[in-house]
């Protein structure tokens, strides 16, 4: 699996922000794992913060696709296809936030 780097400040600025949550932050580095990217991994908090999460989530993409151009994106691991990080080419990619 491709990791790339992407500094906490260039991610936040792109967002229009100066600083991440920590959800921002953990959307970023666990994109690659099932779940993260679907939303899946709210599971009972989905009905009372669902709405601004999956906001979240979309603003985290957006920004990611304009800095480094990896998007989200499905890819088939074992027998089921998962939406995480991919490349151009829909292979999997491991993104980590980075301080200066």
């Amino acid at each position: 699996m491709k990791e790339i780097s992407i500094t906490e400040s260039a991610l936040a600025a792109a967002m229009g922000r100066e600083n991440l949550t920590w959800y921002m932050e953990h959307v970023v580095d666990a994109g690659h794992h099932p779940g993260v990217l679907s939303g899946a991994e709210l599971r009972g908090k989905a009905k009372q913060y669902g709405w601004s999460y999956a906001r979240t989530r979309s603003r985290v993409i957006d920004a990611v696709r304009h800095l480094v151009g990896i998007s989200d994106g499905y890819a088939l691991v074992g027998s089921r296809w998962i939406r995480v990080w991919v490349d151009e080419d829909g292979e999997r990619v491991k993104l980590t936030v980075t301080t200066e």
